[in-house]
């Protein structure tokens, strides 16, 4: 077909010249029906068009929507299958807990069996913290200048095992008689309340107190531990404790009084707590050189914010407190001392000439040549009523001097000022037949007869504030304090001497003996 494109393009003109003729010939009639004829055309062309694109929109939405509906379905599927291998793993989760409970009926029923047997199971200690332990070792050897002679039996305890041990070490070494005897005689010494439970009381302490501890006489090391790698405190502690197996393997601690055994036990008690106060206080020493050469400050905060809870120690009765602190921070002070003017050495030579008083300790400018004075006291059996018998007789010494005059008096200066002239002392206390009454006596002898007044104007302030009354009377024998008991205080020169009875003839009784012997 021949098309005649001039013909076309001759219609159009003449169309678009009739429209531009009537736009322009400002009709506005004819303006309007012309673009409605515009608007007609446009909307055949554009509704056709919109449909056709709604229509592929919706089929496009319905393909996405069948793909994400599988992909849902497959979710589902799947979350099935997780599901299913969750419930599995429950499962096999309650078997395993139950076979670990069985496991662990078994492992105690074994112990016990061990037990009963006479037999002691140690505790396994995992490789790791075998290698931990290892290299500790090496360390604490280098730090001290000590070398192991023989390798030590370590033993991990759990607090539960603690505790048990503790009970045990009792049973066979300090008996109800022994706690009985001890918190009767700090009762005279107004240290305790009457008929407080020292027996129980030591278990609970211990219990909670000990992180770890050596024992001369079996070679063995115990270290308190949780399940798992040891802790930075457990690894101080450890270090702390290997050093008490090196002092025992080269300077025998047993010679110290550090035994069951009671042919070598000192008996002097404040010539014991100074030998406490060396060896505590040289593993104290050690501790923290190895912690500041090993640990990492992290480390150490660490191991500070992770010291457990302590309320049986924080209730105690002030003497304990004061004792157990003591060879650990009064130690460590006087073994500072000594390292200041020699190193390690002069600690290896402390060793082998120990202080011999808790005066050294507390004063150790006065190590070694400030000697204790021995004093001693009559026997008072005869002198006392029928059934009274003998508690205790021993040397109070300064540190335990100290913390009697605490109960009452203070201010730590006028304790200071009464007790730094100490020279040696001896006391005994004495019960009636059914313990409710009690004799103390207490003798010292000081430095100098200064040294002997000012103790004798602090213990009178002590006597005024334990009677809440001043003295009732002075006479020859002394000055008197009558209430519920009776004490008597003297002093000549450069001597003091305390007297508390039940009565005040049962003290001029014991006044006479004193002045007999």
């Amino acid at each position: 077909m021949d098309i005649d494109l001039n013909s076309a393009d001759t219609e159009d003109y003449s169309l678009n010249d009739q429209i531009v003729e009537q736009l322009t010939s400002r009709n506005p009639d004819a303006t309007i029906r012309i673009v409605k004829q515009l608007l007609r055309g446009l909307l055949i062309v554009l509704v056709p068009a919109l449909l056709i694109g709604a229509a592929i929109a919706i089929v496009l939405l319905a393909q996405q929507t069948q793909a994400l509906q599988a992909q849902l379905d497959e979710s589902r599927l799947h979350s099935s299958d997780l599901q299913t291998q969750l419930d599995t793993l429950k499962s096999w989760n309650r078997s395993f807990q139950d076979q670990i409970t069985e496991l662990q009926i078994q492992i105690e029923a074994l112990i016990k069996q061990l037990k009963d047997a006479g037999l002691k199971p140690i505790a396994f200690i995992s490789p790791k913290n075998n290698a931990t332990m290892d290299a500790i070792e090496q360390d604490v050897q280098q730090i001290r200048g000590l070398t192991a002679t023989r390798s030590v039996t370590r033993t991990l305890l759990t607090i539960d095992d603690l505790r048990q041990h503790v009970i045990d070490m009792q049973q066979k070494n300090y008996m109800q008689a022994d706690a009985q005897r001890d918190a009767f005689t700090l009762a005279a010494l107004d240290l305790l309340k009457p008929n407080f439970d020292l027996y129980n009381f030591i278990v609970d302490l211990y219990s909670e107190q000990i992180a770890g501890f050596y024992e001369p006489d079996s070679k063995q090391l115990y270290v308190i531990a949780e399940p798992g790698d040891l802790s930075v405190l457990e690894k101080i502690t450890f270090a702390h404790e290997f050093d008490h197996a090196l002092q025992d393997q080269h300077f025998d601690l047993a010679k110290l009084g550090f035994t069951n055994d009671k042919t070598q036990k000192v008996t002097d008690a404040d010539r014991q707590l100074a030998y406490t106060a060396l060896v505590e206080g040289d593993a104290t020493l050690l501790m923290q050189q190895w912690s500041q050469q090993k640990l990492s400050a992290l480390d150490l905060l660490g191991a500070t914010t992770g010291t457990p809870d302590t309320p049986i120690f924080n209730n105690a009765p002030t003497i304990f407190r004061e004792e157990l602190l003591f060879p650990y921070f009064t130690g460590l002070n006087f073994v500072t001392d000594q390292y200041s003017k020699g190193g390690w050495p002069a600690l290896d030579q402390a060793f082998v000439n120990p202080p011999d008083s808790t005066e050294q300790i507390l004063h150790p400018e006065r190590y070694p040549n400030n000697q204790p004075i021995t004093v001693t006291l009559p026997p008072f059996t005869s002198t006392l009523p029928a059934g009274w018998h003998e508690v205790d007789e021993n040397t109070l010494g300064e540190f335990i001097l100290r913390e009697y005059l605490a109960q009452y008096v203070t201010r730590t200066i006028d304790i200071d000022l009464a007790a730094e002239g100490w020279g040696g002392d001896r006391y005994a206390v004495y019960a009636s037949s059914d313990n409710k009454q009690f004799v103390l006596v207490i003798e010292s002898i000081w430095d100098s007869a200064k040294d002997a007044d000012e103790f004798a104007q602090v213990y009178k302030t002590y006597a005024s504030n334990r009677f809440e009354a001043p003295v009732t009377r002075s006479d020859s024998a002394g000055e008197w304090w009558i209430g519920s008991d009776v004490l008597n205080f003297s002093h000549t020169d450069d001597r003091t001497r305390i007297i508390v009875g039940p009565n005040e003839s049962i003290v001029e009784a014991v006044i006479q003996a004193m002045s007999e012997k």
